[in-house]
């Protein structure tokens, strides 16, 4: 390198060698050699230093680098979030995707461990590795799965002698419904579920292994976080759940004594985990259709037609012989007056000519579609916004979410705002505690969709309505009639003053009076959970709880004054207000001990108070002097206005033993006293009822620990557990009166009766402005508990390297103590009273099977199958009821038949002669005894019979999980085989001829002239009802039997190497259709509606098709 020195100073120094002569010169070789010394050593300063540098940023280079790689179970070859990735000796980790791929910054020597709850840890050298993929295999000595939640602690799935399945957050993220309650079918063994309909905002029905309950509640008890829930259901958003699990047997359920005899679902929601902050952001767009189709229906021609075969018999008396051309003509005479509307350019006499044929010269001037009208194609809208993270003291999961889901029907829909913060701290090495918090604010739109004829029913309106009845008022030349104010079209609501009267449902039209009406509801929810834990004298662990629950709904039933059912009264308005408290508060005290590393003691006690406040109000107005206001205020008359508060009380101490033996051989026990306010208390202290036992007993074996076992390669896990116990009912429930009608299951027909034992009054009995009341209950002091004794023997397995795992259960389930209402001598004033007096048995199998069909590196396949089968019995009625049985509807309760039996007269098919309904009827001796059996066309003399049971005989699902590298396919299918469905809305359609109402097409097939062969019978105006042909009978009884393709979710999850370059931690995007497609014996029919199979007009299941992207920050 060259030295250059200033210009300067060379010139300075020139002139300072030329004045000192050879003595300078001397001294300016030894100075510039020593400057060019010293800059050589500067040099070799800079480059040692320069080398030395790079050296080390190079070195750090090849030390610190990105590893990614994927976390799947072993046992199945699923993903695996949420697990735990650090590097040994640092605080620097990161945590798993939802797909089980993580990517971390490491150097060349460091160690990675993954650690997961219910998994073995496992340490990983990275050495020059740059993906790194880990498969983890559950831990057979640690805990595998948490199955009992807190209150009532922890227990391993291995020495878990009860009966339980466990639903992951991932099916609840495949299905986009708004209550969890629709999620749950086909994914778990022994669980039945209605489909709820598909109207915005509501719940579907659950029974866990059968019917628990003739007349009080056979519902679950739901337990979220570990506490009693009594909210709503839809309130709480199926993002924020971890994991459901569903408790079956005595084993898992005895500990919630007076409330567990129909089963336990228990929810716990997402907590925040110690490790890195995590946000994610998932957006879902969709749109829905009805996955149920309408059913098939004739055209306008074949209706004229059919109508006038209709008038033709009714003028010739219902006697073919009676036939003749002037009564022919005469039917083409009379069939407008009786429809009032013409639809053609053909006079009103030649609509239909009288040789029965719709005239072909005749033009349809128009045709309107109500259901086209009513009903849309509505777009869902689904967010959510959360927050997980912490530290080894403290985390805190914190969640944001807002739903829009437009009702199929117009003016329907649901939208709901929700939060959720949960926060577990560690305060001390012995002392945590947490707080869970949520709520959510809900605006529902409602119709009158809850079942009925009423014509404000959309769905009964439009099935029902003829296809001659416009929407839009037409003239003669079927032009639309155009208001001269608005310039819009009229609607025909069916009166003189337009097109006429209509025959069925005049004086209405759903477009224009849905619109003025209004049937809304606003819905609060708020839940709180909070806990203190503290852990002493090594095995002791001591936690109280104490969770609450607010609820309210604000309800305006609005009927216009202009038209509708309350045009006479000028508009009707109704105000509710439903307001529920709970809270629940409980100490539990456990203690775990392993005695010599073989008996292992885990007991626990404590004690839990319920409290539940409802109050309820209404007030109804009518006479509104203008339309669109539905405040009580302008309405001029009071009709009525009531109120009233309900309280319920329970309190419990409960206990549980659970034993082990080298992990092998396992014993349990458990005990809880209930005291319960809805029974009668007793006097002094004495002789009540409101104090019950409940316990169970279990036992396990785990055969695989067995040494005889232990060469056997092929067998990984076997584990035989029974278990026995008794559970009670206190779920006594009375009708719902019709102004309680539940929005989230319209369907619930029952309410809670908490006055049962009591003697109680109505009032409204007034004489002028003296107020008067009427007894309306006699005292029941002998009311009790129902119970539910429970046998439920299991067979656990995971074989063959963990490819094959599943469980097989048998169970035989013994209600008693039933409530029936037995009569009274009419002398008390009161028709009946209830007792317990009934007994009922469901014995059945589960099954559930998964195989792990594929498992390698970028391709998984899982097959998850599940079935239950059971039998229902009735073994014991009130002894009034033992002879004769009781008849409720469809159904006749008898002892030896099941609750869901139909009994329906038997249909015999049509007199060829002459179109008469045909139905069976016995033949019987003096003495009663029946000889034989021959047909009647006199409804009112067929015999009834037993027709089959609404109960399946298989009812369950499947699941196929695919993934090929970032890709994941699901397919869940859900089935019911065999079980009888009786199809109401098919037999209305299958009416003899009503002026005004739709038929099936199946109507077409209607006998026509003697000797015709079919099975409709003929049609006729005003038949008698002795002779109705669509009277109940097994002419409309169907096989029951179904396969919904529930969901379909296809996924993609992005390279975290790349994703990691924009900041990101995971992104995925996804589409998924619920309910896909529904295969059932007959169009329009939908088998899942009701466990007593049977049919109403209401919402039909909903298909959803859905588009989302999740991204994590």
């Amino acid at each position: 390198m060259p030295l250059y020195l200033p210009s300067a100073f060379l010139t300075c120094f020139n002139i300072y060698l030329l004045g000192h002569g050879k003595y300078l010169l001397l001294r300016r070789s030894i100075l510039i050699s020593k400057i060019i010394k010293q800059q050589i050593y500067m040099k070799q300063k800079l480059l040692s230093f320069i080398f030395v540098w790079t050296s080390l940023i190079g070195l750090a280079f090849a030390q610190n680098r990105q590893v990614s790689g994927r976390v799947t179970s072993s046992t199945d070859g699923s993903a695996l979030g949420g697990v735990s990735v650090a590097v040994v000796g640092t605080s620097n980790a990161t945590q798993t995707d939802g797909t089980g791929n993580y990517s971390l910054t490491v150097s060349s020597n460091a160690v990675l461990t993954f650690t997961y709850v219910g998994y073995q840890s496992q340490r990983v050298t990275v050495g020059n590795q740059s993906t790194v993929n880990v498969q983890l295999v559950s831990d057979q000595e640690m805990l595998e799965e948490v199955v009992v939640q807190v209150p009532y602690g922890t227990v391993k799935k291995t020495a878990f002698t009860g009966s339980e399945s466990t639903i992951t957050a991932k099916t609840f993220e495949k299905q986009q419904v708004a209550s969890f309650t629709k999620a749950l079918e086909g994914t778990v063994s022994g669980i039945q579920a209605s489909s709820g309909g598909g109207a915005p905002g509501t719940s579907a029905d659950i029974r866990i292994r059968g019917i628990g309950s003739v007349n009080a509640s056979s519902s679950p008890l739901y337990v979220i976080d570990g506490v009693p829930y009594s909210g709503s259901n839809v309130a709480i958003s199926t993002d924020d759940i971890e994991s459901t699990t569903v408790l079956k047997d005595a084993a898992a359920t005895a500990l919630y004594g007076s409330r567990a005899a129909n089963g336990v679902i228990m929810i716990t929601t997402k907590k925040g985990r110690s490790s890195e902050p995590r946000l994610n952001f998932t957006a879902r767009l969709g749109f829905l259709n009805r996955a149920i189709p309408e059913y098939d229906r004739v055209s306008i021609p074949d209706y004229y037609e059919g109508m006038w075969h209709a008038t033709r018999n009714r003028l010739a008396g219902g006697n073919p012989a009676n036939i003749t051309d002037a009564i022919n003509q005469n039917a083409s005479n009379q069939l407008i007056t009786g429809l009032r509307y013409n639809v053609t350019n053909a006079a009103n006499n030649q609509v239909v000519l009288p040789n029965g044929q719709f005239n072909p010269e005749a033009e349809i001037l128009y045709a309107d579609d109500w259901q086209d009208v009513l009903f849309r194609t509505p777009f869902r809208q689904d967010y959510n916004l959360n927050y997980s993270g912490g530290s080894n003291k403290s985390t805190s999961y914190v969640s944001f979410g807002y739903l829009n889901e437009p009702g199929y029907v117009k003016f329907s829909g649901y939208e709901r705002f929700n939060a959720r913060v949960n926060v577990d701290t560690k305060i001390k090495d012995w002392l945590s505690s947490g707080i869970n918090l949520d709520g959510a604010l809900a605006y529902q739109d409602n119709v009158s969709s809850s079942g009925g004829t009423a014509t404000t029913n959309p769905f009964y309106y439009t099935r029902m309505m003829g296809p001659i009845y416009p929407v839009w008022q037409r003239d003669r030349e079927g032009a639309f009639t155009v208001d001269p104010l608005t310039g819009g079209r009229v609607l025909d609501w069916g009166v003189n003053s337009q097109m006429g009267a209509r025959p069925y449902a005049g004086n209405s039209n759903l477009l224009g009076s849905l619109d003025l009406d209004e049937r809304s509801g606003k819905i609060g929810n708020v839940n709180f959970n909070t806990y203190l834990e503290a852990k002493f004298l090594k095995d002791f662990t001591f936690r109280t709880t104490l969770g609450g629950n607010y609820y309210n709904r604000y309800t305006t039933t609005f009927q216009n004054p202009e038209f509708g059912d309350a045009q006479n009264v000028r508009g009707r308005s109704t105000k509710i207000q439903n307001r529920q408290l709970s809270f629940t508060f409980n100490q539990v005290l456990s203690w775990d001990k392993t005695f010599n590393e073989v008996h292992n003691i885990n007991a626990l006690v404590g004690h839990e108070n319920y409290r539940l406040e409802r109050n309820f109000l209404s007030a109804t107005r009518s006479g509104f002097p203008f339309p669109g206001n539905s405040e009580l205020a302008p309405g001029a008359t009071l009709e009525d206005a009531t109120s009233y508060a309900n309280f319920h009380r329970i309190e419990g101490y409960f206990s549980r033993v659970n034993y082990s033996y080298e992990d092998k051989y396992l014993l349990s026990g458990s005990f809880r006293r209930d005291g319960t306010s809805r029974f009668f208390p007793g006097r002094d202290g004495q002789d009540g009822n409101q104090w019950g036992n409940f316990y169970s007993l279990g036992a396990g074996w785990r055969i695989s620990e067995e040494s005889f076992l232990k060469d056997v390669s092929w067998v990984n896990e076997l584990k035989l557990r029974a278990s026995y116990g008794e559970q009670g009912n206190e779920g006594v429930v009375q009708a719902r009166g019709t102004d309680e009608t539940d929005q989230e299951d319209p369907t619930n027909t029952n309410i809670d009766n908490f006055y049962g034992w009591q003697s109680l009054y109505g009032y409204g009995w007034n004489n002028v402005n003296m107020p008067g009341a009427i007894i309306g209950s006699l005292p029941n002091e002998g009311l009790s508990w129902e119970k539910n004794k429970a046998v439920n023997v299991g067979l656990d397995f995971t074989l063959f390297d963990r490819k094959i795992d599943g469980t097989i259960e048998w169970y035989n389930r013994e209600s008693t103590n039933l409530l029936f209402q037995v009569p009274l001598p009419m002398s008390t004033g009161i028709t009946s009273i209830w007792r317990n007096v009934g007994t009922m048995y469901n014995r059945g199998i589960d099954v559930q099977i998964g195989y792990n069909a594929i498992r390698n590196t970028n391709f998984d396949w899982r097959i998850d199958l599940n079935f239950s089968h059971y039998k229902n019995r009735i073994t014991k009625l009130p002894a009034e009821s033992r002879e004769n049985g009781i008849i409720s509807g469809t159904k006749k309760l008898m002892e030896g038949e099941d609750l869901y039996q139909f009994w329906l007269r038997d249909y015999a098919g049509v007199d060829a002669n002459n179109g008469d309904a045909l139905w069976y009827r016995d033949e019987v001796d003096a003495q009663g005894n029946v000889t034989g059996r021959t047909t009647t066309n006199n409804v009112n003399q067929a015999t009834y019979y037993y027709h089959g049971s609404a109960i399946p005989d298989l009812v369950g699902g499947m699941t196929n999980s695919f993934r090929y590298k970032q890709f994941d396919l699901s397919v869940l299918l859900t089935y019911q085989l065999g079980g009888k469905f009786y199809d109401g809305n098919y037999a209305s359609l299958m009416h003899a001829g009503n002026y005004g109402t739709h038929w099936h097409t199946d109507i077409l097939n209607a006998w026509k002239q003697p000797g015709d062969q079919t099975d409709v019978p003929r049609l006729q105006n005003n038949i008698p009802g002795a002779g109705a042909p669509n009277a109940a009978s097994s002419r409309f009884l169907f096989d029951a039997s179904y396969l919904n393709v529930k969901n379909i979710t296809l996924g993609y999850n992005f390279d975290k190497t790349w994703i990691s370059r924009a900041g990101l931690s995971g992104l995925r995007v996804f589409a998924n259709v619920d309910n896909a497609v529904i295969f059932t014996s007959r169009k329009g029919m939908d088998p899942q509606r009701a466990f007593t199979g049977t049919a109403d007009y209401t919402y039909p299941t909903m298909r959803n098709f859905t588009f989302g992207v999740t991204i994590g920050l």
